[in-house]
Formats: structure tokens, C-alpha cells, sequence
């Protein structure tokens, strides 16, 4: 997961093209929002969680929560279980 500051988003995306030119990298958030965004680019294992890869879990409160506490504590967080992403019909 990598934290982006609503200014610098452009560089970020132009950086995941340069890192991934092989996959198109598209934004998702849960609801809509201002702040900066906590991005999931990389996950394991990748091919039963593609569609995770691009997910603002900032953009929902208690994975927002969780996600500013491990960046400011420097360490593991855990929450409620969660669904990554909901499955899409």
C-alpha cells in the first residue's frame, strides 16, 4: 500500500506505468473523499486479487483509521474483518 497525497497523484500514476507497463493501474475508491489516498499497488498473491490492485482504503472510515495508525506507529494494524473489495456482479 503506498500513501499519496492528492497532489502528487500524476506522479504517482506516471510511476506505476514506468514500474507496470504491462497492466493498466486505475484508481477505486469505496466513497468519495478529499484526502490523500492509501493505494493498495502491490498484493500477494496477485493473481487471486487483482481486482484489490488500485483500491483506496483511505477512502473508507475504518480502513482509513487503521491505515493512518500503522503509517504513524510504523507497524501492523489490524481491524474487524473486511472484504479487500467487494465482489462485483
Amino acid at each position: 500500500m503506498r500513501r499519496v497525497e492528492v497532489t502528487d497523484f500524476a506522479e504517482f500514476i506516471a510511476m506505476t506505468g514506468l514500474d507496470r507497463p504491462d497492466k493498466q493501474f486505475e484508481l477505486r475508491t469505496l466513497t468519495p473523499h478529499t484526502n490523500s489516498y492509501f493505494i493498495i499497488q502491490y498484493i500477494m498473491p496477485e493473481h487471486a486479487n487483482l481486482q484489490a490492485i488500485g483500491l483506496d482504503i483511505g477512502s473508507e472510515t475504518m480502513r482509513r483509521r487503521s491505515a493512518e495508525k500503522a503509517a504513524k506507529s510504523n507497524s501492523t494494524q489490524l481491524t474487524a474483518p473486511i472484504t479487500v473489495i467487494p465482489h462485483q456482479k
